[in-house]
């Protein structure tokens, strides 16, 4: 029970804590970062229940591979995924942001309301990504590879066809970007959303939260298609539009 917790804690600390490890050594920080507290949160997912190494072993039988082959993609997703996250801060600013303060209710509601709708870009843009890899032969080819963690762990984030995690985060990613851009402006929100993202990403796959995506691993159905939640109206919409395809 405390490894678990404490494997909790390094797991969205660490996300958490990313930037802040550019502002204390930069790049070196960075990368000193992802190959300590991220690769240990993936370590200890391993070694904490056996439900990584089941979906590592899952993915080497179905496509011939060794689990080292594995291991190299999940370290290239994991570097990719942190670097550009801190790649995207440094360009817009956003690194070292003054936090408004709590007391300002006008401030504490305008930047909750601003990230609530980057949050729901970032659902939409998700959902059309994800929906795209389960609706179209092309699609679910690349999207095999993650749903072969089932059930899904943490470490199930780094389980992606590159194809796939560009599907997956560049949606978001991007829509986050263009409201910054063209209406937000504001490089704190910007990293707000960006960090919440991040957590959310390893939050959905995590087998001790049982969220609702963790459930869409159960199948490679239609169902759960959203990131952030389940909503049945959309998921009678979707089979609605598949039968009459039929």
């Amino acid at each position: 029970m405390i490894a678990t917790i404490f494997h909790e804690v390094i797991c969205y600390g660490g996300v958490i804590a990313l930037p802040y490890s550019y502002q204390l050594a930069g790049w070196i920080g960075v990368l000193t970062h992802i190959s300590t507290i991220s690769v240990g949160t993936i370590v200890l997912d391993f070694k904490l229940s056996s439900t990584a190494s089941n979906n590592v072993r899952r993915i080497t039988e179905e496509y011939k591979v060794s689990k080292y082959a594995v291991y190299s993609l999940m370290a290239m997703n994991l570097y990719m995924a942190n670097i550009t996250t801190i790649w995207l801060l440094l360009y817009f600013d956003a690194i070292d942001t003054a936090t408004p303060s709590i007391f300002n209710m006008y401030e504490v509601l305008r930047v909750v309301g601003s990230v609530a709708l980057y949050l729901l870009a970032t659902e939409i843009t998700f959902t059309a990504g994800h929906a795209w890899l389960h609706h179209t032969k092309w699609g679910r080819e690349v999207h095999t590879i993650h749903h072969l963690c089932k059930p899904a762990s943490l470490s199930s984030n780094l389980l992606f066809h590159p194809i796939d995690m560009a599907v997956e985060f560049g949606g978001p990613f991007l829509s986050l970007i263009l409201m910054h851009v063209y209406i937000f402006q504001d490089p704190f929100i910007f990293k707000t959303a960006m960090i919440i993202l991040n957590l959310w990403y390893s939050a959905d796959h995590d087998e001790n939260l049982g969220l609702s995506h963790l459930h869409h691993h159960k199948e490679m159905g239609p169902t759960i298609l959203t990131i952030y939640g389940r909503y049945e109206w959309f998921e009678r919409l979707i089979a609605n539009k598949k039968k009459k395809a039929q």
